[in-house]
């Protein structure tokens, strides 16, 4: 076990509604967006940051995203000195006193879009593919198809993401079915990926979508 899941496996059973899984210290049910705790490493010895983490799983991810998420304040420039598993569970019992409650609401795609909607005007494409992909899921397939086909349009910068994007449009082309499964898809990955199998709620099926 790492030392961050020895603090946070201490901390686990004074935060109501979280599960540990792994290092991750998830606020359950989980759907399409994580929402918990993570302990990063820093080039600081023995010090990690906190984050309070908000993570789609509505697309392929490899490592853990930190994109929506924000550092916790706490001691020593909002690092946490970890040398000593019980007093780092400590510190951090006090920085999450006040932080589950704004994470509850965070629980579906709506949300998460109501989240993220400060960053509309990044043109990072995989930011944009978020916005596309939340939209999807709350029945508005023609926004959806709106992003995806300007990022497909536009020049590659990051292939990686292009490959996502145009696997995402092209499901959508071929029906909003085959984009719902190709999205639940990549959820179900990712929540074995990072053993989210405690936490795990299946979203709903597939709604009644606006029309295209």
């Amino acid at each position: 076990m790492s030392r961050s899941a020895k603090i946070l496996k201490l901390v686990q059973p004074t935060v109501p509604g979280t599960v540990l899984c792994r290092d991750f210290l998830v606020l359950a049910p989980t759907s399409y967006v994580l929402r918990g705790f993570f302990l990063n490493t820093t080039s600081q010895k023995h010090h990690m940051d906190l984050w309070k983490v908000v993570m789609p799983l509505h697309r392929p991810l490899d490592n853990v995203v930190l994109t929506y998420g924000t550092i916790i304040a706490g001691p020593d420039d909002h690092r946490v000195k970890v040398d000593d598993v019980e007093q780092a569970a400590e510190v951090v019992k006090q920085c999450l006193r006040h932080e589950v409650r704004a994470l509850r609401d965070i629980e579906g795609p709506a949300q998460f879009l109501q989240h993220i909607s400060r960053r509309s005007g990044d043109d990072f494409e995989v930011v944009q593919l978020d916005f596309a992909l939340a939209h999807f899921l709350i029945g508005n397939v023609s926004e959806a198809r709106r992003i995806l086909r300007s990022q497909v349009e536009s020049p590659e910068i990051y292939p990686t993401h292009r490959q996502v994007t145009r696997r995402a449009f092209d499901a959508l082309e071929a029906g909003p079915e085959a984009l719902q499964r190709l999205i639940d898809g990549w959820r179900d990955d990712n929540v074995a990926r990072f053993g989210l199998e405690p936490t795990s709620r299946k979203p709903p099926g597939l709604r009644l979508v606006r029309s295209t």
